[in-house]
């Protein structure tokens, strides 16, 4: 069975004396010339022990993720922020995140966006409004395709993307990364072939090519 592909793109922080995150400056403790009168009275420096970072909410619907291209949707984890202490773990917040599963199609269906539950991504598909597994880009339980044909040159048709239920261990097949170089267009007129349970077609020179799933190698 082929192995499913994650790709998760953390934000990575460095903790230390001085902390930047996305958005806030770094605060600069005032220097002062060493050439001072002794009547001179330093300024005391900034109280910072409040500007630890927090894992301040970039969103909390899909709506607003939208965007003007609707390509967008509410990632639970879309970044994560550093504490200061190194010991601690980084915090995962909600912010807005390409949705892969939105078909370039702009609403124009009179329906209203709906309310999808937590495990569902608002999307447009076929120009109209849809509630969908993120995994398959199907309603759940629906498989997203039944070979590596039907998904992009940089998904494979993972047998087992995601279960038919949120917490179902089954297995409902959908489009996933498969994580290896491949190119972005086709043009040998050959249609993209199946590579077996541990392999899949990448684009190489403008056809296909098997490699392994995995290491990327090219299949003997």
């Amino acid at each position: 069975m082929k192995a499913l592909a994650v790709v998760l793109s953390l934000a990575v922080c460095s903790c230390g004396s001085t902390l930047t995150t996305s958005g806030d400056a770094a605060n600069d403790t005032p220097s002062h010339d060493a050439t001072e009168t002794a009547g001179d009275v330093a300024d005391p420096p900034p109280d910072t022990a409040g500007d630890a970072p927090d894992a301040t909410t970039g969103c909390t619907t899909h709506e607003e993720c939208l965007g003007e291209d609707y390509s967008g949707y509410c990632g639970p984890c879309g970044y994560w922020s550093c504490p200061c202490d190194p010991a601690e773990d980084p915090v995962c917040s909600p912010d807005c995140m390409p949705n892969r599963c939105h078909d370039g199609t702009m609403p124009v269906c009179p329906m209203p966006p709906p309310d999808c539950e937590d495990w569902e991504v608002l999307t447009v598909t076929g120009s109209c409004w849809s509630c969908l597994n993120l995994s398959t880009c199907m309603p759940w339980g629906e498989p997203g395709c039944a070979v590596d044909a039907e998904c992009r040159v940089e998904e494979y048709c993972d047998p087992c993307a995601s279960g038919s239920c949120p917490g179902c261990e089954d297995c409902v097949p959908g489009c996933a990364d498969h994580g290896c170089p491949t190119e972005t267009t086709v043009d040998c007129g050959m249609v993209r072939p199946e590579c077996g349970d541990d392999g899949v077609a990448v684009a190489r020179d403008g056809c296909w090519e098997c490699v392994l799933l995995g290491s990327c190698e090219p299949m003997g």
